[in-house]
């Protein structure tokens, strides 16, 4: 089962929890996309087909090769992308997105929504300044916090050594938990802080109940973050990176 199933089983059971919707859109934004298309990419840009119901116009798109294959009758183009750049390309054109047709898992995803989620994986986390005075075991979080910290984490191939969650007592009097990055590549501090407001977003849970912050492996205080935190082993990079159609925010693909 993908996280997108499991987040599209937590909506089934509760469809008006608003909640439940925004984990399914976040899962979606974190899943590679096939969507269909009409012929053969041209240069940078894609043509989807588009189907017209009443409710608007809506692109096709599968989270698997096995449900592209059987959802699609006969051979056809698509290109494989991430769900963040399907939001935002259809988005753009106020279209939707027809997701997993003729599944058990299929999804229709309005443009109102893939804009919103666009503007929520568009969003700079804020900046604040705080000196912990006690470090204690993580509390009780949400388990699609935990589930959507485990996915975010898991893609950092190579981006850092590992990650430490504990709760935590700020000098003010402030409770929360924090998300210690250990030997975090040079540059990416700011990748890793967006992609856990992210995971937080999506979660249900407060952004101001989870700080990110960043050490060096000597770092005394890691040292009593690591004694208590739970850790997380991020991958190790691997040997030859193929590049992800898409993927890059700088070049997305476009709509013809």
């Amino acid at each position: 089962m993908t996280r997108l199933d499991e987040a599209h089983s937590r909506l089934a059971a509760t469809p008006d929890d608003a909640d439940a919707r925004a984990g399914y859109l976040g899962a979606l934004g974190d899943t590679e996309i096939l969507l269909r298309l009409t012929s053969e990419p041209l240069g940078e840009a894609i043509e989807p087909e588009l189907i017209e119901t009443t409710s608007g116009t809506f692109a096709l798109g599968f989270d698997t090769a096995e449900r592209f294959a059987s959802g699609t009758p006969k051979p056809m183009p698509y290109a494989a992308l991430p769900g963040r750049i399907v939001a935002e390309l259809l988005a753009a054109e106020q279209i939707g997105l027809a997701l997993n047709m003729g599944s058990e898992t299929e999804m229709i995803v309005t443009p109102a929504e893939l804009a919103w989620l666009t503007e929520q994986l568009g969003h700079d986390p804020s900046q604040t300044a705080g000196r912990v005075v006690e470090v204690r075991a993580p509390g009780r979080l949400p388990e699609p916090l935990l589930k959507a910290l485990d996915t975010q984490l898991a893609r950092a191939e190579g981006l850092a050594k590992a990650a430490y969650l504990a709760e935590v007592t700020y000098e003010d009097g402030r409770l929360g938990h924090l998300l210690g990055i250990v030997d975090p590549a040079e540059g990416s501090e700011a990748a890793f802080a967006r992609s856990i407001d992210n995971a937080l977003r999506f979660s249900g849970l407060d952004a101001a109940e989870l700080d990110v912050a960043f050490f060096r492996s000597a770092d005394p205080a890691l040292e009593r973050i690591a004694k208590v935190g739970m850790r997380y082993d991020l991958p190790e990079p691997a040997a030859e990176v193929r590049p992800i159609p898409g993927g890059d925010p700088t070049k997305p693909p476009k709509l013809r």
